[in-house]
């Protein structure tokens, strides 16, 4: 790992973490307080992949819900109960 931060936009758009790994690729990570994810949560990184291409290698929404799921391409929704079952 080589940097953690935030992301936000001058449009508000913004993703909760950024890792970047010593290559440059990026992860995001997004946590959300609720039971279910949809489109609009994706919506930062969407953007985010267009801008990186291949350096975005994926993003996660961590959510409440009780599965995990492959969204879109590079994107994923991770439920929190399932990260400790690992």
């Amino acid at each position: 790992m080589h940097l953690v931060g935030h992301w936000r936009t001058r449009d508000d758009d913004e993703i909760d973490y950024i890792v970047e790994n010593i290559e440059g690729g990026i992860l995001a990570f997004e946590v959300k307080a609720s039971t279910g994810v949809s489109g609009k949560d994706f919506d930062p990184m969407r953007k985010l992949r267009s801008t990186l291409g291949v350096n975005f290698l994926g993003g996660h929404v961590l959510y409440l819900g009780k599965r995990s799921f492959n969204y879109e391409d590079r994107l994923h929704a991770v439920a929190l109960d399932q990260l400790w079952s690992i």
